[in-house]
This record gives C-alpha cells, structure tokens and sequence, in this order.
C-alpha cells in the first residue's frame, strides 16, 4: 500500500480552516475533506467524525445537506471532521448523471451469495467499474475502501491528538460504515449506519462488540428495511434480521 500527500487546498474560515487533501492510494488518486473546528486546541485530544456519502454523492455534498452543514456542529461541539470522496466512474448509462461514486462495502461489489444472487434476472442495469469482475449485480467499486479510510484515519493521527473516533455513512456510505465496524470494531466508538442494509446474505457482522446505531426508512424502496426485494430488483438483508445478529 502506497499513501502519498500530493496537494492540499486551505480555506481560511475565521479561525477554522476547511481542507481538501489529494492523495495516492494503490497508485489510484483518492481524496477527502477535512474541517478543523474555529476552537480546537491541537494539544488537547480531539474526537474525530468521518462522514460518508452515499451511491452517486460527493463528500461535499454529504457535509452540505448533513444538518444543514455539519460543519456547524462540528463547531458546536469542537471535534474534527472528515469527508472522504468515493471512487468516481463516468456514468455512460444515463446523460443525466454525468458520473457515479460509491463504496466498495464488500458486498455490492459482489454477485453471488451462499444462496443466490444479489439482484433478480429483471433488475435494474448499473454502470461497472472497469478493474472489478463481481458479475452481473455487481454495482460498486472494488478498491480497498476499507483500506483507504483508515489511511485517511492514520494521516490524522500523524498531526492531531485524535480521542475517539465514530463513523456516521448514509445508504451506500451507511454500508460501508457497516463494513468498517466489520472490519475495525476496536477502531470507533461509534458506527452509524442510515438506511444503508447490506445485500441479503453478504450483511456483515464484527467479532467485537461496538457501539452500533441502524436508521431504515419504513417506506425505502431503494434500499428497503423490511421488504428485502428493492425497486431496482436488489435484495437487501432485513433491519431486524441484521439487528438481532448484532445485538446477540
């Protein structure tokens, strides 16, 4: 694993600065923001939140339309924050969207489940990432996200005296969230996962205990809590289903 810092763009806001930092994972040009909070005292520890946006979303966009701004709250109430930017791919499906973005959670990137496919034979056709092999369904990256997250993770760490850290992802970024508990349940001190259920037979499950908070929407029918089978043709674990495994 290569991680390279190759640009980073400041913006001055009073005593806070905004940040976007260009880096080099897997020889792939990666990104993420980061706001550091008007009163932070870098001698003091300082909790760390790590926002993730959803399928097609940017990490703009997840800190604009989070709360009004997250921002704002991370001001409030004096943390770091970051927004790291999933992998582009240039959407020739639809002229309307212009490009795609996503997370590699380890299950949309793949087709088959112990039990069958994740999609049905009349689902919905997404764009592929050229460098992935997952099959018909599959419709995400297939980088190590879970690799690039906790890069951006460590880089922090190297400069800022970080106390807790918590995940907060929504619907595609919800699924990775899951991952990322998955995989570093000692890492966080809280995942939030919103309206982001992993694909039926591939929802995962930590070795560790972890602080776990799950948002379904009742009447979701892009990645439905209860119904299991989406409008697209994509089935997804149950709420309570994943719910049950966690707690127990």
């Amino acid at each position: 694993m290569k991680l390279l810092i190759s640009l980073i763009l400041s913006l001055n806001l009073s005593s806070s600065v905004f940040e976007e930092v260009k880096i080099q994972y897997e020889n792939i040009d990666r990104s993420y923001l980061v706001y550091y909070p008007e009163n932070e005292d870098i001698k003091n520890p300082v909790n760390l939140f790590i926002g993730l946006h959803g399928y097609t979303g940017t990490a703009s966009g997840f800190e604009k339309e989070t709360t009004g701004g997250f921002n704002n709250m991370a001001d409030k109430y004096n943390f770091i924050s970051v927004y790291p930017q999933g992998l582009f791919l240039k959407n020739t499906n639809d002229p309307s969207y212009p490009f795609v973005s996503s997370w590699n959670d380890l299950a949309g990137s793949k087709t088959r489940t112990p039990t069958g496919e994740i999609c049905s034979l009349d689902a919905d056709k997404y764009p592929k990432y050229p460098n992935c092999n997952g099959g018909r369904c599959a419709w995400t990256s297939c980088n190590d996200d879970l690799g690039f997250i906790k890069a951006v993770i460590d880089k922090l760490k190297e400069t800022n005296n970080i106390k807790d850290i918590y995940v907060l992802g929504m619907s595609n970024g919800g699924m990775m969230a899951q991952a990322l508990a998955c995989k570093y349940p000692s890492m966080f001190k809280v995942v939030v996962n919103i309206v982001g259920m992993q694909h039926q037979g591939l929802s995962c499950i930590p070795s560790d205990p972890i602080n776990f908070i799950f948002y379904g929407g009742e009447k979701d029918k892009v990645v439905p809590p209860i119904n299991v089978k989406a409008d697209d043709g994509y089935f997804y674990e149950p709420i309570s289903k994943s719910f049950n495994e966690w707690s127990n």
